[in-house]
């Protein structure tokens, strides 16, 4: 399927969307959804701006064995929407559909409108263009519930409050062409590419100071990438979260075949490699294995090969985020 096509799946850009279309759209995302536990779809649409035009991304929820792991839609829509567009997006508008899966929409309870959990509740706020953003919840019958952000989470507080925050404005946004290839291609490109990719990559580190961007190779020999999300109140997405999500959204199943990190800030030697966390190693596994393959970047190019278990044995912690390479091994 061609890559415009597809993506179409998680990204819509250039044309307004009505309120239909958007409910179109998360009816169609019914079924895509990683629900084993509870078989309870979520999708959510975000509409937002960044360089004076609007985009739309779409997310759905999946669930994790650790279920505190677990990934929601409305956290999907925005690590997608970060991948694509980086510092410069701002969330203007979004719309839940939350229902089980095996509920139709003449069922006498298809009135009834799931909600924002409160951790997706200051994902929103996080990223909001104003405390003054609608958030619409959309019943599966199509009926619309519409709250301010305000209203849902009062007295919500985002990285804006505390710091000045100039990324967005300094940030180019690149032309439409060149958007749905940051989260999604087709056909992975090799190594070099697949390092070129993570490096076009950029989100706001507001905690760790540094940008993590992941690209995971799937059975199908698509590559979906993902970013990690950091909020005010600490309750963010990894990188590997924010990529399984969208890799659901396009293709329903798939299995992690390798998995491609890139961390890099400012605060970051440039000789060093910043280990997934167990969380994130996690996340792999569910649709990996124990062996899945892990390439592991530094921000001058050298790699550590590793895998998902080996890589468990360098989990970072505060007093030791990332570690220095040579000739592909992690110093002590």
């Amino acid at each position: 399927m061609e890559t415009a096509l597809l993506s179409d799946r998680i990204m819509r850009a250039g044309v307004p969307l009505t309120a239909a279309q958007v409910i179109a759209w998360l009816r169609d995302l019914r079924g895509r959804p990683y629900v084993p536990a509870s078989s309870y779809d979520v999708g959510a649409v975000i509409r937002a701006t960044a360089g004076g035009r609007d985009f739309y991304f779409a997310g759905v929820n999946v669930e994790n064995a650790d279920l505190a792991l677990s990934v929601h839609a409305e956290g999907a829509a925005l690590s997608a929407m970060l991948t694509v567009l980086g510092p410069a997006a701002l969330v203007q508008e979004a719309w839940v559909m939350a229902a089980p899966r095996d509920l139709a929409a003449d069922d006498a309870r298809s009135h009834v409108s799931g909600s924002c959990c409160g951790r997706c509740r200051q994902h929103l706020w996080e990223f909001a263009a104003t405390p003054q953003i609608k958030v619409h919840l959309v019943a599966l019958n199509g009926t619309i519930r519409t709250q301010g952000i305000s209203a849902v989470l009062p007295d919500g507080f985002s990285f804006a409050d505390f710091h000045d925050d100039n990324a967005a404005a300094a940030y180019d946004v690149p032309d439409d062409m060149a958007l749905a290839p940051r989260v999604m291609r087709p056909s992975a490109p090799d190594e070099a590419g697949i390092l070129s990719w993570l490096r076009e990559l950029h989100a706001p580190g507001r905690i760790s100071g540094a940008t993590q961007a992941i690209v995971l190779r799937l059975d199908n020999g698509a590559g979906v990438a993902g970013m990690r999300l950091e909020d005010a109140a600490f309750t963010g997405l990894s990188a590997a979260q924010g990529a399984v999500a969208p890799a659901a959204a396009l293709f329903g199943t798939f299995q992690i075949q390798h998995a491609y990190v890139l961390t890099h800030g400012a605060a970051m030697p440039r000789d060093s490699v910043a280990p997934l966390s167990l969380a994130a190693l996690q996340v792999l596994r569910e649709f990996g294995t124990s062996r899945t393959p892990l390439t592991v970047f530094a921000a001058d190019g050298q790699a550590w090969r590793t895998n998902v278990t080996e890589s468990a044995a360098h989990a970072p912690t505060h007093a030791k985020p990332w570690r220095k390479i040579i000739d592909g091994q992690l110093l002590r």
